[in-house]
Formats: C-alpha cells, sequence, structure tokens
C-alpha cells in the first residue's frame, strides 16, 4: 500500500562504502513481522540489501530519502526536474520474508553521486 516500513541511515563508515542497519518505521516498533537487515552502498554507487522480517511473498519499494534522520524523514532524494528514479527500485520478499539484491544508482537518471546519498 506504500506505507513506510523501515528506515535506516547511511553512515556507518567502512573504507569502501557505507552500510545502515534497518529497523521499523518510527512510531512502528510493533509491526509484524518486524523489518530488519542491511542497506550498503559503495563508493561506486551501487546500493546492495539483505533484508528479513518482511511480509512473505510480497514486494516493496527501497529508496533513499531526504532528511538526515529516520524521524525527519522526506521525500525521495533525487535531482529536481526529472521522473523520481526511485520509483523503479524495489524488494521481492521470498516465503520466508527475505529479500536481497543490488541497484545500479549510476544508471538510475536524477539520483546523487555516492558523496551526497552519504548520511541520508
Amino acid at each position: 500500500d506504500g506505507s513506510r516500513i523501515g528506515c535506516a541511515r547511511l553512515r556507518t563508515g567502512v573504507h569502501f562504502g557505507v552500510r545502515a542497519y534497518l529497523a521499523p518505521y518510527p512510531g512502528l516498533s510493533d509491526l509484524v513481522p518486524s523489518p530488519s537487515g542491511n542497506v550498503f552502498l559503495d563508493r561506486f554507487n551501487v546500493l546492495t540489501w539483505a533484508l528479513s522480517g518482511l511480509e512473505q511473498s510480497s514486494s516493496g519499494g527501497i529508496h533513499i530519502h531526504a532528511g538526515l534522520t529516520c524521524a525527519e524523514s522526506a521525500g525521495h532524494f533525487y535531482e529536481a526536474g526529472v521522473v523520481d528514479p526511485w520509483l523503479e527500485t524495489n524488494w521481492e520478499s521470498s516465503a520466508s520474508g527475505a529479500a536481497s539484491a543490488s541497484v545500479d544508482l549510476s544508471e538510475l537518471v536524477g539520483t546523487f553521486p555516492f558523496d551526497i546519498n552519504v548520511d541520508h
């Protein structure tokens, strides 16, 4: 239905990228199942995720949002004047509620480079 279920901030640095640990979206701590997992953005601007606790055999969007905390998360984070490139990025969960995949953000028109995505 488009509801936000989880949030993470790309800020835990490692020498080859940034990692975030997904947690339930603020105010949804009693969400069942409860989403968790890792999101990684490498220096080549490839976004990779390994998630669990998702609704079984389902799908949903995965995006970088404007805002610097989950509590103040705004709309999708992309350049003005282009069609929202984040509408194309989705996870698909297995029968156990797990999902993993990656997307090369440099192939999506309007996404920002690595250094601008950090801390979102």
